[in-house]
Parts: structure tokens; sequence; C-alpha cells
């Protein structure tokens, strides 16, 4: 008989410093670079929420093939997927949708008016935006560890796990 995994509980502070170990491979990026790493990374967390809906939850993979992150937020919460995860997402998807039609758009007309380098902008909305992004591998990382999925145990308040930058 196989034995159950004892379930750790995961602190804000043991988040924080999960996170700012994920955060190291921006450091060295220029804004395209982080950008370009954001939206991968987003793209890999959207197939592993397909995933986790088809295995888990029961869905056809052909039927979700075309959806979108927004989409698969709602059905991970219409599935039960807690709640507390479904909103941290989509917030994600709020600012995924935002940094990917408006922000670059909007940095290279500020580029273009004032011949300048890269925008300071886009760094002050990619920046928290990467933050919780990395958040939530931490916390999808907990949860498929140890069947977290449904529960509402050991995880930190949303409140909690707001970045020092974050303007909610």
């Amino acid at each position: 008989m196989p034995s159950q995994k004892t379930v750790k509980p995961l602190s804000a502070a043991m988040i924080r410093v999960r996170v700012l170990r994920r955060l190291r491979k921006y450091h060295s990026k220029n804004q395209l670079e982080h950008f370009a790493l954001f939206m991968g990374g987003v793209q890999i967390l959207e197939l592993h929420h397909k995933g986790l809906l088809a295995h888990r939850y029961g869905m056809e993979q052909e039927s979700m093939e075309r959806w979108t992150l927004g989409r698969i937020a709602k059905e991970m919460h219409a599935a039960g997927v807690r709640p507390d995860y479904c909103e941290l997402l989509k917030h994600i998807v709020e600012q995924r949708n935002f940094i990917a039609h408006e922000m670059l758009a909007s940095d290279a007309l500020l580029r273009s008016l004032v011949k300048g380098p890269e925008g300071r902008f886009s760094r002050k909305i990619l920046y928290p935006a990467t933050y919780e992004l990395e958040q939530l591998f931490v916390l999808a990382q907990w949860c498929d560890k140890y069947q977290g999925w449904d529960a509402t145990r050991s995880l930190p308040s949303s409140a909690e796990l707001l970045t020092p930058f974050d303007s909610r």
C-alpha cells in the first residue's frame, strides 16, 4: 500500500524565498528578454493547467486546444479548483492581457516620441506581474505535490502573497 505524503504547510515566507530563487533567471535580461520569459512562463502555466483539467477533472484535451488562459481560469473555477488559486490566476490573466496587448505598443510609442532607451513604465508593470507569475508556479508545484487543488489548507491568504510593489 503506498504511503501518504505528509502535507507540509506553505507559509508566505517560504513562498517568497522560492519565488526570489525563481526570479534569478530574469536578472541579467533586458526588457524584451524579460517580456519573452514572462510570456513563455504564462504559456507553460497554461499547458500545465490544461493537463490538470484533463487528468484530474476529466476534460477532453482536444476540446481545450484553442482555449485561452482566461477560459482555462474560468473552467478551473467551475471544476472546483481551490478559489484562492483561481483568484490569483485571474489576476495573472489580466496582467498578461495588458502586457501582451498594451505594454509593448505603449512603450514603443513612448520611445519613438522621446527618442530614448527602453522605458521604465513597462518595467513597473512587468516586474510585479513576473513576481505573481512565479508565485503561481510555486503554488502549483505545492498543489501538485500534495494534491492540494481541491483543498483550502496550508496556503497563505492572498493578502500575504502580495508583492511589496503591488498596487492592489
